[in-house]
């Protein structure tokens, strides 16, 4: 009789471990969004309400805006919203700039041209402040936060050129500085500069919020 004989292997499971630091960051960001988010709608409801207001005040009172005058306001709001479309990061603010020149039509339409002037403008200085603050060209799976985020450097870092260690250097911040992040890629986000400018660190390297004392 045959001997057969069998070898019993131990299967072992390997598993990558869990990059936690990364969690955390993660976690604390969605939080302060969350936060900002429920800040911003009570904010936006108070500034509605706010900007009913003053529009029916206008309707109210007798004024020296002529129709030429609202048009001409509510074409260059137009035109700022055309532009604002082409702007990376720019819909979350497009919906609201759509609205105000929707209500700064229907003013005009009542003939509350100093309403539909006020409108107008309105949106025109929403589509221009992203205009401002657009961070230039986006890259590749670039993701735009919801609102700018407060964030704080843990350590002396480089701020680079784009996503990624192969990009130059644009500057290096020391450890405390706080500065806004705008959107990211992977496990980098980019961030707004004192100057105007933007550039992009390490996600490992920032933390959510301004440190205390600040």
């Amino acid at each position: 009789m045959d001997t057969v004989y069998v070898t019993v292997v131990d299967t072992v499971r390997l598993e990558a471990p869990r990059d936690t630091l990364h969690e955390r960051l993660a976690g604390r960001l969605q939080m302060q969004l969350l936060e900002r988010e429920a800040e911003v709608a009570d904010l936006k409801q108070k500034l509605d309400e706010a900007m009913r207001e003053v529009v029916r005040t206008m309707a109210r009172l007798q004024t020296i805006a002529t129709r030429a005058e609202a048009a001409s306001a509510m074409a260059e709001a137009e035109l700022a919203f055309q532009a604002l479309r082409n702007r990376p990061g720019a819909g979350a603010v497009i919906p609201e700039v759509r609205r105000l020149l929707q209500q700064s039509s229907e003013e005009f339409g009542r003939s509350n041209f100093a309403g539909a002037i006020y409108l107008a403008n309105q949106g025109k200085r929403v589509a221009s402040g992203v205009t401002a603050r657009a961070p230039g060209a986006a890259v590749a799976g670039e993701t735009p936060f919801a609102t700018q985020v407060s964030l704080t450097a843990t350590a002396r870092a480089n701020v680079r050129e784009g996503p990624g260690t192969q990009y130059g250097v644009r500057r290096t911040l020391d450890r405390g500085a706080v500065v806004q992040g705008i959107s990211h890629v992977g496990e980098w986000v980019r961030i707004a500069l004192p100057d105007g400018g933007t550039g992009w660190m390490l996600g490992a390297l920032l933390e959510g919020g301004a440190p205390s004392g600040q």
